[in-house]
């Protein structure tokens, strides 16, 4: 399973939206933790934003089962990338 979601815009309309988009995906155990624990760790930085500020945001993560050279599955690995950028000279 994979997940991802993305946004620019001022921080709380994106932890916002990151929330409502994040809660689409129903992952298997234990990339759900994984992606709740994603999403509190972005909402804590974006909710540290200067309020009026722009910021642009990705993040996704994948897990998926590693197999041997004898073709059994031996396990699970987990990706993640979070991104949070201040977006500069933003105009309205």
């Amino acid at each position: 399973m994979s997940w991802n979601a993305n946004a620019i815009g001022r921080p709380l309309a994106v932890a916002a939206k990151l929330e409502a988009d994040l809660a689409m995906y129903q992952c298997a155990e234990p990339e759900e933790t994984v992606k709740k624990a994603a999403l509190a760790v972005m909402k804590a930085a974006l909710e540290a934003q200067d309020p009026v500020s722009v910021v642009k945001v990705a993040a996704h993560g994948s897990q998926g089962e590693t197999y041997g050279p004898d073709g059994k599955a031996r396990g699970i690995h987990n990706t993640l990338s979070l991104s949070i950028e201040p977006v500069h000279g933003f105009i309205e």
